[in-house]
């Protein structure tokens, strides 16, 4: 269940925001958070730890203060090194943790079940049909611009070797 808005917090982000002269597209951009996120963050929803982390460490602002309101919004010199090296080493854990994260093997059979489930489902005339066929859409996109990712760094990879060969042609 979701917390009633706080639109004291709401409102101090804002106000950072807009100290910054950034629009909440680009500020959400910028971040590394959704425009809706940051659209119901200011409307005083409070974000999740990682996203909090990020407004911390975008606005370099003070945790205490962000939250409550109380202290100074921004961080002594000391209290920044420390918050970084905070957030330096919660962004670390959570790497770490999605490197020993391991997709489930699936087998023949139980992938055969599941593209049947999935035929079932956008046979029929309910709402699930219209938000499986949206996922779909959305992860084929993401699959397809992996590929392309990988693609161009391939692509420029080979492009540096060229441009050091033609610097250096003893190579």
């Amino acid at each position: 269940m979701r917390r009633p808005p706080d639109s004291k917090f709401g409102k101090r982000l804002q106000d950072l925001r807009e100290k910054r002269g950034l629009t909440q597209i680009t500020a959400a951009e910028q971040i590394g958070v959704g425009y809706k996120s940051l659209q119901s963050h200011e409307a005083g929803y409070l974000p999740n730890q990682n996203n909090l982390n990020k407004y911390i460490e975008f606005y370099g602002c003070n945790k205490g203060w962000l939250l409550t309101g109380e202290g100074h919004p921004i961080w002594t010199k000391e209290e920044y090194l420390e918050q970084r090296k905070v957030l330096a080493d919660a962004n670390e854990n959570e790497v770490e943790a999605q490197k020993n994260r391991q997709l489930p093997v699936i087998n023949d059979k139980s992938m055969s079940v599941d593209i049947k489930k999935t035929i079932d489902i956008l046979e029929s005339d309910t709402i699930y049909r219209t938000a499986l066929r949206s996922n779909i859409h959305a992860f084929h996109t993401a699959l397809n611009t992996e590929k392309e990712i990988g693609k161009l760094k391939t692509a420029n990879q080979t492009q540096n070797v060229r441009i050091i060969a033609r610097r250096d042609p003893n190579r």
